[in-house]
């Protein structure tokens, strides 16, 4: 009873606040100058990507991928906000392995997400094109919004909720059923019991990290994914689960995410596929210019390819777990204060940024 009474009162509290903040910002659109607000803030243009009349061009000239190794049978997306892009990358690179489809198939390939990286580990489980689901959709929602006061704040829920559905539509148009390949198998491999984890924060009434892995429905796959991405206000729709009830980002409890290969742009998460130097923090949570988006994606892209080109060499999970210690909830919220003081000191101007 305790657990319902702090649940759907978070639920009302956050909800009103979504809606404080829709009428504030509709109110400040009116007086605040009309500006670009997503400016170029990586030097580089992208290598091989460019958009044309008809779209985002050039994937077809990006590098082979090698075969995943046999080794990497689990694989965590880190939760990273609008630097998913980068994730997005390194996920088509997995995609496109030689080895890829089998892998899914077999069920020897698992794949786990908090926050925005549910958002990445969800088609990547699916089968459903990484390079669609964030240059053709997600591209396209950002270039939309990219003059609005607020950038995407208030406006997250329906753009991932769509980009999701949408990337589901398509692929029941083309023959393919991509909730049925989570479906749980009947053998020994580690994906036998599930597909795609996906972490979110619940209230018992105390916050407790869990992992949604069965979904029903293709409608509790959406509200699974949404839950794990959901910043109150950042994302005006709160989400309550089955069994779980309300429930926020995925990362809040568990930021430092644990797998035979971990996909991540920050350093702090120990990934194996990671950029040599990390992003300006002003790019996490800003909305994101078209040439930044593009560059983004190749270099998760590129990144990936040179460690699976390097043997894909041994997990790091055991230094993770070293660095974890005996208390990882601990570990997992020191890493997530430090990041964010970090990221508030960069955008307030006293630290001289990390530009790639």
């Amino acid at each position: 009873m305790l657990s319902a009474i702090v649940g759907y009162g978070l639920f009302a509290l956050f909800h009103a606040l979504s809606a404080v903040w829709s009428f504030a910002r509709a109110a400040a659109s009116r007086i605040v100058p009309d500006k670009d607000r997503a400016p170029r803030r990586l030097p580089h243009e992208p290598r091989f990507l460019s958009v044309g009349e008809h779209g985002v061009r050039g994937l077809e000239r990006l590098p082979a991928v090698p075969p995943i190794p046999p080794h990497i049978r689990t694989v965590a997306i880190a939760g990273c906000a609008n630097l998913a892009m980068y994730t997005f990358g390194a996920a088509y690179a997995l995609q496109r392995a030689p080895n890829y489809a089998e892998r899914l198939a077999e069920g020897s390939l698992v794949a786990s997400g908090g926050s925005s990286g549910a958002f990445v580990a969800a088609p990547l489980a699916m089968g459903i094109d990484c390079g669609r689901v964030m240059l053709r959709l997600c591209h396209t929602a950002f270039v939309r919004h990219r003059r609005r006061f607020g950038g995407c704040v208030g406006i997250f829920s329906q753009s991932v909720r769509g980009i999701l559905a949408q990337g589901l539509a398509e692929a029941r148009r083309r023959g393919d059923d991509p909730l049925a390949k989570l479906a749980p198998g009947d053998g020994d491999m580690p994906g036998d019991g599930d597909r795609l984890r996906v972490s979110v924060t619940r209230f018992a009434p105390q916050p407790e990290h869990v992992v949604v892995s069965r979904f029903a429905s293709e409608a509790e796959l959406l509200d699974a994914v949404l839950a794990s991405c959901h910043i109150p206000v950042a994302y005006e729709s709160p989400l309550v689960l089955p069994r779980h009830g309300f429930c926020i980002d995925g990362c809040a409890l568990r930021f430092l995410p644990a797998a035979d290969l971990v996909i991540s742009p920050y350093h702090v998460h120990l990934a194996e596929a990671t950029p040599r130097a990390q992003y300006p923090s002003s790019m996490v949570f800003n909305l994101l210019h078209a040439s930044d988006i593009l560059r983004l994606f190749e270099d998760g892209y590129l990144d990936t390819v040179r460690w699976l080109e390097e043997g894909g060499g041994a997990s790091r999970d055991a230094e993770r777990r070293a660095k974890a210690g005996a208390a990882p909830l601990a570990s997992s919220m020191r890493a997530l204060v430090a990041e964010g003081v970090g990221v508030a000191l960069e955008i307030a101007g006293f630290s001289g940024g990390r530009s790639r």
